[in-house]
């Protein structure tokens, strides 16, 4: 686990105490991000806004073994949908 983030070197330090360098640190620890924490230099909780966002991770073998799947992979696309309320003035 990443305890602490040095962004000038830039590096990370283990729970283990062992520190590992690299080219680029991509801070992608989701909605309670310590790392955003470590870069602002203060807390920052999340802000509660009744929306939701979910992801799931399936291997591509896995997928291909049910039919209704298999367009997925063989054909894939980016499907977004935003929404929001613009207040009448």
């Amino acid at each position: 686990m990443v305890t602490k983030i040095d962004f000038e070197a830039p590096s990370v330090t283990l729970s283990t105490g062992d520190t590992i360098g690299a080219d680029l640190i991509v801070g992608a620890d989701g909605l309670k991000s310590k790392c955003r924490e470590q870069f602002l230099g203060r807390s920052d909780p999340p802000h509660l806004t009744g929306d939701l966002a979910y992801r799931i991770l399936i291997k591509v073998e896995e997928m291909l073994k049910h039919k209704d799947l298999e367009e997925f992979v063989r054909k894939p696309a980016i499907n977004t949908w935003m929404g929001g309320i613009c207040p009448l003035s």
